[in-house]
C-alpha cells in the first residue's frame, strides 16, 4: 500500500508543479500584454504631398493614453537610413512631419518606427506592422 500511496504522491507532486509552472506562465503573459499595449496603439505611414513628385509627409499617431518618445521614423527600401525624429508625441495625437523628399518610394511603401513607450520599453514596428520589443537589444549595443 505504502507503494502506490508513493506513487500517487509523486504524480500529485507533478501535477502541483504543473500547475505552477502553468500560472507562471499566464501571469507572464498577462504583464507582456499589459507592458505591450501602449506600443500597440502607436502606427506609422507615409502621405503623399502635393508640394512635387517624391515629395512626402511623414505620420505618426499615439493613440494611446501617454507620451511617447524617441520615434524614429525609416523607409522600407532603407530600413537603416532614419528620416525623421520626433522627440516625444502626446497622448492621442498625430504628429506630421515637414515634407521629405524620398526618391525611393512607392506609394504603397511602409513606414517603420522605432519608440520609446512611457515606460523606457523600446519599440520597433516594421514593415510588416509586426511590433517588436527591441529593449534589450538597443540596451546591448549602447
Amino acid at each position: 500500500m505504502s507503494f502506490i500511496n508513493a506513487i500517487l504522491s509523486s504524480i500529485s507532486y507533478v501535477l502541483d508543479s504543473i500547475n505552477i509552472l502553468l500560472n507562471i506562465k499566464n501571469k507572464k503573459q498577462k504583464n507582456n500584454n499589459k507592458v505591450r499595449k501602449q506600443a500597440e496603439s502607436v502606427s506609422a505611414w507615409f502621405e503623399k504631398n502635393d508640394l512635387g513628385p517624391k515629395m512626402y509627409f511623414a505620420k505618426v499617431n499615439n493613440n494611446s493614453n501617454k507620451y511617447i518618445f524617441n520615434v524614429k521614423v525609416y523607409e522600407f527600401e532603407h530600413p537603416n537610413d532614419e528620416l525623421k525624429t520626433f522627440p516625444k508625441i502626446l497622448p492621442k495625437t498625430c504628429e506630421t512631419s515637414d515634407p521629405i523628399i524620398i526618391p525611393t518610394l512607392r506609394l504603397d511603401a511602409p513606414a517603420i518606427i522605432t519608440f520609446k513607450d512611457s515606460k523606457g520599453n523600446i519599440w520597433k514596428r516594421d514593415e510588416y506592422g509586426d511590433l517588436t520589443d527591441i529593449t534589450e537589444k538597443v540596451t546591448e549595443n549602447n
